[in-house]
């Protein structure tokens, strides 16, 4: 399974209906164990009103919903999930996948910027933490190096990345990747 952020493009004005919505089926449905959390991305902003200063909240992304999920693997799994997803009213698509494809979560540091935009950087984004160990054996699943198999042979937790050994051209290259491009043997 890919776990990360992802994207759900929704309605403009349904972004606060369709998280309630997800939220309510990661807590009732078969969901549970793929959803982890849901947000609108908010930012204060301050206007004046009657002299006096008012903090207000508007939504960072109008028209996107995120949501952190645990892609399944298996593809019968992965279309229930993505209809039952797909079925909430004003929802249109994943941002980075295709009609019925499986979606490219976002980057350690698109999720960060994100959440340092809102003033929440939460330490939720602990959860694109890996359970790598160094010498282990990985195949990495995108990118140039897609499909090459290599050794773990440095862990950055800060970056929520980590340097593979690959042999290139009958040599060992060291290859950066983020824990959600790798996955293990």
């Amino acid at each position: 399974m890919a776990r990360g952020w992802f994207v759900v493009q929704v309605y403009t004005g349904y972004e606060k209906k369709v998280m309630n919505e997800l939220i309510a089926k990661k807590n009732n449905t078969f969901l549970r164990d793929i959803i982890f959390d849901v947000c609108v991305p908010e930012e204060e902003y301050t206007v004046e009103k009657n002299k006096k200063k008012v903090v207000r909240k508007r939504n960072l992304y109008p028209g996107y919903v995120l949501v952190e999920l645990d892609i399944p693997e298996d593809d019968t799994l992965w279309k229930k999930v993505y209809a039952e997803i797909k079925g909430i009213s004003g929802v249109g698509m994943f941002l980075t996948g295709g009609e019925g494809k499986k979606p490219i979560p976002l980057s350690y540091d698109e999720v960060k910027s994100i959440f340092e935009k809102t003033g929440e950087l939460k330490v939720d984004l602990a959860v694109l933490e890996s359970d790598f160990s160094i010498g282990e054996k990985v195949k990495i699943n995108e990118g140039p190096f897609k499909d090459f198999e290599g050794e773990v042979q440095e862990i950055n937790t800060e970056k929520n990345s980590l340097v593979v050994r690959v042999e290139i051209f009958g040599r060992l290259t060291p290859v950066e990747l983020e824990f959600n491009q790798v996955r293990k043997l």
